[in-house]
Parts: structure tokens; C-alpha cells; sequence
């Protein structure tokens, strides 16, 4: 028995890191993408390394993932050499693999299905206005048509919670999984050395003993609001705003991650509110690196816009510290956790800002917060849990809901 991860998109390595897991927990997998790199960023490498493994069949598509019809003939050598039993794909062209007679459970990454019922975001977020009468061909004969031949050809189908009214719209008739994230815990008692020598080493390069990090891209200004890939930084700044008015702190920093669209209005928005002395900008950071200011920071920030769960909200909780983010409850027809995370969950700058005044005045308070969110990781999000989890995902498939 053996699986094939198919990624289509660009996710941050995740796809690969899924297959490099399962592999590592006995679960023979294999990994190919026929992704894009995004202006000759390839995340995976970026955040991964040099990556190269006997299971990865990438560079195989890597001249012909343009061609629909050659990764077709492809993937069904591939199907024949390997005798894949179950696939698991990511990425609008997923639907090649049906073609090809490879059935597949697809992972929603988003947009992919927002953007099937909301056409003005998605111009939006791909296309300057000028572009749109374009863009708008080029969506609807290709990206849409795309898409949505993947959501009706999977058999089964993964969506974040505040996507139900979409699934329903869109492919009511398939079968609802869960796979839960995934990270490598450390006890506590290694993470306690590792936070302490990040808080000193960090503080000393950014100049404060005291510091918060966003590891969020900035996309949240104008009409970019309206995306579903709205991170919501501007609350972010707000809050630390309304911490620094309630705490009386005159030495703690805000450290952002000078990406994506809306940089120029985050840095704008800092100096309308007077914070541009506290806000440190750092450069894209592999993994490895995102892991030192998780551990440094006196607590993190997930995103605020598009109301989910993502890996920004629960790496700080992997690490021991506390996370602030905000996510919707969820609907029982949407398979998820037995149990929300003890992440702080709001999108209000003032709730956030009083959370975090009064967190940095109470370290008891703080201490235990941390662990229970390690504690929650370790049991939700283990790549143990995760292997077990995938497997079960196929093995259960014809016993889901539909919702």
C-alpha cells in the first residue's frame, strides 16, 4: 500500500513536509508537484533546504507541468509503477488525477473554494483594477473552470469550518475529512532552555527585553480586505497600540515580517499611530528560524482576517508560548478538533490589547497558558497523530458525512 501526495500550489512546503512525515512513521508516500514557485520562490527549498529524497517524483513534471496532457500521461506511468492506493492533492489542477484514474481526496487551501462563490474578491486580490475586464476572462475560462472540475472530481474533500456555506454550494455531495497539523513536539523541559537562550539572543539583536511577533504576510488594506486571504495585520497593530496605552510599557517591540502586498500600509499605519519607533520589520524566514522568535517572543500573533485556524496561530502554542488569533466555532458537519485550541481568540484591538497587559503583569497566569498550549499541540497536532490521521482519512472515507 503505498500514497502519493500531488501538490499543485505553492504551500509553504507543507505538502512535502506531510510526505517527509509519513514516511518517517512507516507510511510509505510519495511526493510530486507540478506548483509554480511564485517569482522563482521555491517555499519548499526556502524552507526546507536543499531537499532531495527517493520518494520525491517533482523532478520528473519539472519540464512538463505546463502541459496538462503530459502530466496526465505521466501520472498514469507513475500510477502503474508505484500502484498508488490513495491520493492526497492540493492545488486547482488536482483534477488531472482523476483523468489520469488516479482518485483523490482533495485539501482546500483557501481561495480555492472562496473564490467559487465570490467573484469580486478574487479579482481583487488577482488583478489591479485596470486588469479586470482581462482578469475577469482569464478567472472565469481557466483559474474557476479549473477549480471547480477539481472540487466535483474528488472523492472526498477537506475545507476549513467557515467554508461550509461554499462546500454547500459547491460540491454538496462530497464526504467531509480532517487532517490535523502537524509539528515536531519537544518536552517542555528542552523548550524551556531553547525560549530562554531566543528571549536573550533576539532581545539583545532587536533592542528590547520585552518583544511580540506576527510571522503573518501583510494582506489586509483596501480591497484586499475583501480576500479570503485577508490576514487582518492591521489588528494587530492596533492592539499592540492599545497594550502599550494600558501597560505603561516603554521598552517593548512589535516584529512583523516584511511581506506580502500591504507592507507599504502596515508601515503607514505604524506611524499613524505613533509606533514606528516600536515596530521592527525582519525579512522572510525559513521555518527553523520562525521557530527562535516563536520561542523569544513574549506571545504571538496568528490572523485576524478570514476567521480559521492556521499554522501562524498554533507554531507559537508547538514552541510553549501563548497565541493570539482569531477563528470562527465551528459548525458540527465540519470534522475538526474534539476541542478549540487555548489560543486567545479575538479580533477586537481592545479585548486583544487588555489580554495582553494584563498577561504581561501576571507570569503565573502567563507560565500556565504556555503550557497548556503546548500541551494541546502535543496532543492534537503530533506528526504521530498526523500519520494516524491520514491513513484513517482514506480507510473511513465511505463512512463520512456529506454535511
Amino acid at each position: 500500500m503505498s500514497y502519493l501526495i500531488f501538490c499543485a500550489i505553492e504551500v509553504g512546503g507543507l505538502p512535502y513536509r506531510m510526505a517527509e512525515i509519513l514516511n518517517a512513521h512507516g507510511v510509505e508516500t510519495y511526493y510530486a508537484s507540478i506548483a509554480k514557485p511564485h517569482q522563482s520562490h521555491d517555499s519548499t527549498q526556502f524552507h526546507y533546504g536543499q531537499v532531495s529524497a527517493p520518494w520525491d517524483l517533482t523532478p520528473r513534471f519539472r519540464e512538463i507541468r505546463r502541459s496538462g496532457k503530459r502530466v496526465k500521461t505521466l501520472l498514469s506511468q507513475i500510477r502503474r509503477e508505484f500502484n498508488f492506493t490513495h491520493v492526497l492533492a492540493t492545488g486547482q489542477k488536482a483534477y488531472l488525477l482523476r483523468e489520469a484514474g488516479l482518485p483523490y481526496n482533495y485539501w482546500s487551501f483557501g481561495s480555492d473554494l472562496d473564490w467559487q462563490v465570490s467573484l469580486l474578491s478574487s479579482l481583487a486580490y488577482c488583478y489591479p483594477w485596470w486588469a479586470w475586464p482581462r482578469g475577469l476572462l482569464a478567472y472565469l475560462l481557466l483559474y474557476w473552470r479549473e477549480a471547480r472540475r477539481t472540487f466535483t472530481n474528488a472523492s472526498a474533500v477537506m475545507i476549513a469550518p467557515y467554508q461550509l456555506a461554499a462546500y454547500r454550494r459547491v460540491c454538496p455531495d462530497k464526504p467531509l475529512f480532517f487532517l490535523p497539523h502537524f509539528f515536531k513536539i519537544e518536552d517542555l523541559e528542552t523548550l524551556a532552555a531553547r525560549k530562554l537562550a531566543s528571549r536573550r539572543e533576539l532581545g539583545a539583536k532587536i533592542g528590547a527585553a520585552r518583544f511580540f511577533f506576527s510571522s503573518t504576510r501583510q494582506v489586509w488594506s483596501g480591497l484586499l480586505r475583501r480576500s479570503s486571504d485577508n490576514k487582518g495585520n492591521d489588528v494587530i497593530l492596533r492592539a499592540f497600540r492599545e497594550y502599550l496605552d494600558l501597560a505603561g510599557d516603554r521598552e517593548a517591540k512589535l516584529v512583523l515580517v516584511a511581506k506580502g502586498p500591504d507592507v507599504g500600509a502596515s508601515r503607514a499605519l505604524a506611524r499613524k499611530l505613533n509606533l514606528n519607533p516600536r515596530v521592527v520589520w525582519a525579512r522572510e524566514m525559513p521555518r527553523a528560524q520562525l521557530d527562535q522568535y516563536y520561542q523569544g517572543a513574549g506571545l504571538c500573533f496568528g490572523q485576524f482576517g478570514t476567521p480559521v485556524l492556521t499554522f501562524a496561530a498554533l507554531e507559537p502554542m508547538a514552541q510553549a508560548n501563548v497565541s493570539i488569533s482569531y477563528f470562527e466555532p465551528v459548525d458540527p458537519q465540519v470534522p475538526w478538533y474534539a476541542a478549540a485550541p487555548p489560543a486567545f481568540r479575538s479580533r477586537d484591538p481592545r479585548e486583544i490589547g487588555e489580554f495582553m497587559a494584563r498577561i504581561a503583569a501576571a507570569p503565573r497566569e502567563y507560565a500556565d497558558l504556555c503550557q497548556r498550549s503546548w500541551a494541546w499541540v502535543k496532543e492534537n497536532c503530533s506528526e504521530a497523530r498526523f500519520a494516524a490521521e491520514f491513513v484513517k482519512s482514506f480507510s473511513l472515507e465511505s463512512d463520512r458525512p456529506s454535511g
